[in-house]
């Protein structure tokens, strides 16, 4: 799942968002670590614009594009609860495509400038752990910029009602939490997770986002 996060604006990552677009084309042809690593094994890559911030289409990308990119997570809410359920709603497809195809099993991963941000904010929401504990360096951010990350993410959780340190759990809270502070991948991928209940296929889950 490919998408770019608003929240960048805020001086979060070490990139802007034109890596996403140009990371997420290398994964569509197969020639990112990830597609190397999936020919020895014999898998199949499928790289999905779910929110690139970018009007081109991206040769070899399935297009599940619901919007370009998400809001700036401190101005507004990071998605509008149509495009949050568009995006779990898109992720449940491709399982159900998957499942037709007759795949046995699904990995998932995601590419966006900005999303170690929103998954590390959803992350101190959902289990309770401190932002400091739950925010690290990303893609390789120095001291001030992880200060700053984590600062955004301690502002976001005030602005939207979630005390730190405190577990929000429930369909309602993770819904609330998603669409305020996640990102279009990530709720491609809860979608993904859905789907494979749904469509009895196994997920496997890799990485912080």
């Amino acid at each position: 799942m490919c998408a770019d996060n608003g929240v960048v604006e805020e001086g979060v990552s070490q990139s802007g968002q034109e890596v996403t677009a140009i990371v997420s084309g290398f994964m569509a042809k197969m020639e990112s670590s990830v597609g190397k690593m999936a020919k020895v094994a014999g898998a199949d890559v499928w790289a999905v614009d779910i929110g690139i911030n970018c009007h081109d289409s991206i040769e070899g990308m399935i297009n599940k594009k619901v919007a370009y990119g998400t809001a700036d997570f401190l101005k507004q809410p990071a998605m509008t609860e149509k495009e949050m359920m568009l995006a779990i709603e898109a992720g449940m497809e491709l399982v159900k495509e998957a499942k037709a195809a007759e795949y046995g099993v699904i990995g998932t991963g995601e590419m966006g400038i900005g999303n170690t941000t929103t998954s590390s904010a959803l992350a101190a929401i959902i289990t309770g752990t401190s932002v400091a504990d739950a925010t690290g360096r990303g893609a390789g951010l120095d001291d001030d910029g992880l200060s700053r990350k984590q600062q955004v993410i301690g502002k976001a959780l005030e602005i939207y009602g979630f005390k730190q340190n405190v577990a929000y759990t429930g369909t309602e809270n993770a819904l609330k939490a998603l669409q305020c502070v996640g990102g279009l991948d990530i709720a491609g991928l809860v979608g993904v997770f859905i789907g494979g209940a749904i469509y009895h296929i196994p997920i496997v889950i890799d990485g912080l986002i």
